[in-house]
């Protein structure tokens, strides 16, 4: 069996390819009857991450169109896995460094350090080579979950000390806070658009918000999500949310926060960590 699935990496560059399933792979993919554009099957970096163990624990974890770059628990170094499995530590830390949040934009790689309860952005290139870096005054504590979102020419990170998303430029100037009395130091979020983030509050928290970073709104709440874990955007057009000990990917409308349907995976959680 081959579904033809069509992948959109974070630079927005259609890639369609033809995914042989296995008869196991077959059983992973669960779409609702009642729509017929949600994604057949996870993207395919997706499966890319077979070769991290659980016992690696990932961090911090996010794709391009080619590799998986994460951190993993206890380590100070940024892994990148190409399509062979082949892990490879891409860039190193000094010690006590712990690597929170990866994100991947228009070939930089931007990252949340923390080393005693201080914090910076880093921006990388591919080759990961450092091109700049800023201080980010946040003194929460954070744990597995993503904090960052690249969109446009703006850095969003969460600032859970004092309730807010702040705003970067690309070269780590200011441009402003916007309040956000939804996050908590187990918040998620991801891009939800060009010009809104989506939010999990919480990993014991049932909903999903998307946020307005023009208007500070939050425009839609999805509720009866269970346990959420983490949420990612894809394709531009849906936001992923995975949930707590479960292989369930539920696929929402980015624009409405409608539930689509399903994708089950068995490693869902560690794909949207």
């Amino acid at each position: 069996m081959f579904l033809h699935v069509l992948f959109v990496d974070d630079s927005k560059r259609d890639t369609c390819i033809n995914i042989q399933l296995s008869s196991v792979e077959k059983s992973m993919v669960q779409v609702a009857h009642h729509s017929q554009h949600v994604p057949m099957t996870c993207p395919k970096s997706l499966r890319q991450y077979n070769s991290l163990e659980p016992l690696d624990k990932p961090r911090a974890i996010c794709h391009d169109e080619h590799h998986v770059y994460c951190s993993l628990l206890g380590s100070n170094n940024m892994l990148r896995i190409d399509a062979q499995g082949n892990k490879l530590e891409w860039v190193s830390y000094s010690t006590g460094t712990t690597l929170e949040s990866i994100r991947i934009k228009d070939n930089k790689i931007f990252v949340i350090l923390s080393k005693n309860e201080n914090r910076k952005i880093c921006v990388h290139g591919l080759q990961g080579q450092l091109i700049r870096s800023w201080q980010h005054a946040d003194c929460s504590v954070y744990n597995l979950r993503n904090k960052l979102a690249v969109i446009g020419n703006q850095v969003i990170v969460c600032d859970v000390y004092n309730k807010r998303l702040t705003v970067y430029s690309l070269t780590g100037d200011i441009i402003r806070h916007i309040p956000c009395t939804q996050l908590l130091w187990n918040s998620s979020i991801c891009e939800a658009g060009d010009d809104s983030v989506a939010i999990i509050t919480s990993e014991h928290s049932d909903r999903v918000y998307k946020l307005s970073l023009t208007t500070g709104q939050i425009e839609w709440t999805s509720t009866d999500m269970g346990r959420s874990a983490a949420v990612v955007c894809y394709a531009d057009q849906y936001v992923l949310v995975a949930a707590i000990n479960s292989s369930v990917i539920i696929v929402l409308d980015m624009n409405t926060g409608r539930v689509l349907g399903e994708m089950l995976s068995q490693i869902a959680s560690l794909f949207l960590k």
